[in-house]
């Protein structure tokens, strides 16, 4: 498998949590991507991911080119937009934040549900291959806010927290 079915099953994993955190909020809805609606909305955006080699002491690399089993690091960016007047972003992000906390872990049966929730993109897919992917609240530091520049100025514009899913596994395969 390549990382981009492993990393979409993690994505809609997370989904699927913060659907369930805003429908607390009546009206409010969830979506993947940049926040865009003008009611109240709760956005999940991947901005960053980094690839963590397995590290084995003492190990040669492999002369043919296999890439040793990894892991993948995702920094997602939560949003949540709506009416300050009625405490919609303050309520979604509190929700969302608590979603979060409450399963610090992803687990197999999460990333199943996840996958069979989104068939049409992610069918084959082994949810015990993937780990168990930890997620722990990372602070945006102004490096970090520089970085995301003006395709995250809306979505910064709004009520935040940020994400970062350590340890979801990928299979060695073809450097």
């Amino acid at each position: 498998m390549t990382t981009g079915p492993a990393i979409a099953a993690v994505s809609a994993a997370i989904g699927l949590r913060l659907a369930r955190a805003a429908d607390t909020v009546p009206g409010a809805r969830f979506r993947h991507g940049l926040a865009g609606s003008k009611g109240a909305e709760l956005a999940l955006t991947l901005f960053r991911l980094r690839p963590v080699a397995a590290e084995v002491p003492g190990r040669q690399p492999d002369p043919g080119g296999i890439r040793p089993a990894s892991t993948l690091e995702l920094d997602y960016l939560v949003a949540a937009f709506g009416r300050d007047d009625h405490y919609e972003p303050d309520r979604l992000i509190a929700a969302a934040m608590q979603a979060m906390l409450d399963r610090p872990v992803i687990d197999a049966e999460e990333l199943a549900a996840a996958i069979a929730a989104r068939s049409f993109a992610l069918a084959g897919i082994d949810p015990a291959s993937l780990g168990r992917p930890e997620i722990v609240t990372v602070e945006l530091t102004p490096a970090d806010l520089a970085a995301l520049g003006q395709r995250f100025a809306t979505a910064i514009g709004g009520a935040t927290a940020a994400y970062r899913v350590r340890g979801l596994a990928f299979p060695a395969g073809r450097a």
